[in-house]
This record gives C-alpha cells, structure tokens and sequence, in this order.
C-alpha cells in the first residue's frame, strides 16, 4: 500500500507506516496532585485523536515520520480495515484477552452465588422436586449438586438463573 489513501494519513496524524507501541486503558477517577478527583468510575477518559470519541482503551500509535498519537480501538480496527490490511495482532489479542476476563469475573460472581445457595440452601430449594428424564425425581437442591459437577461457565450461569427463579417462587 502506499500509504497515502490511509486514514490516518489523510487525517494528518502521521505518514504511512503505523505501529502499535502501546496500549493503556485510562477510566475515572483520575486523582490529581492537587487532591481533586475527576471523572466517574468506569468513565473513559482518554480522548481519540482521529475521531474526538472519549475512550477508555488508548492505542499508542507511531508514525514512519515518529509522530505519535492515540486512537480508540474502534478506530484502530476502521482504519486498518478501510486501509484494506490486517488488524494488528496486538489488537486482537487485546480485544480477546479483555472479552476472556470479563467472562471469568461473571463466571466466578456466578461461582460464588452458587456456593453461597449449596452452603445455606432455601427451603424452597430443598422442597422443589426435579423429575429426571429416566423417571427418578430428587429434590432440587440434590439436583443443582449433581448438575454443577458437570458444567461449564455456560451451565453453571443457567443453572442459577433457574434455581434463583425457584427460590424467588416464580
């Protein structure tokens, strides 16, 4: 590619190549030295060079001239894409990593509901009767002991939601 028909390019932020030299994720509050705080937690607080989006992933991008700027994931994948190249691996590994963590912090809030449920069990879990498909019936509370031996994240999240409708008498 020639580079100058890259949007970054074009946008004036650098000449054709760009490199990801870094990445930082930047969400509120942010305490100042003065003892002030600013931003609400979780809130993004870098800001994109290319689009003005505020975000909270900030690419460090370099340009073949050194210049250095930063941009949104978003707006790293759009770029790369409408350059007609590859996105970055960095980037994608990223994207992964972050996706794969917030499914292990949901899987271990789920974790630790179920244990709480298994180590103080509701009486309406311990009355509610399940009907096995082969004809065996057991109680409820049984059931989600034998059940959760054998799931995954997946299973274990339905499973809750289930026996969390059965305590509350839905």
């Amino acid at each position: 590619m020639s580079g100058s028909n890259h949007p970054w390019e074009v946008a004036g932020l650098g000449k054709y190549p760009f490199r990801v030299v870094g990445v930082s994720e930047q969400r509120g509050p942010i305490h100042l030295p003065n003892g002030m705080m600013i931003g609400a937690p979780g809130q993004p607080m870098g800001v994109c060079d290319y689009c003005g989006n505020g975000i909270a992933e900030c690419w460090d991008i370099k340009s073949a001239d050194g210049k250095r700027f930063i941009v949104g994931c978003d707006c790293v994948r759009k770029a790369y894409k409408e350059a007609g190249e590859r996105v970055p691996a960095e980037v994608e590994k990223f994207a992964r990593d972050k996706r794969k963590a917030a499914a292990d912090a949901k899987d271990e809030r789920v974790r630790e509901r179920l244990d709480e449920i298994i180590a103080n069990p509701p009486a309406s879990l311990l009355e509610a009767k399940v009907v096995l498909p082969w004809g065996e019936e057991r109680s409820a509370y049984e059931d989600l002991k034998q059940v959760l031996r054998f799931c995954g994240a997946a299973g274990r999240a339905r499973h809750l939601k289930r026996v969390e409708k059965l305590i509350a008498g839905a």
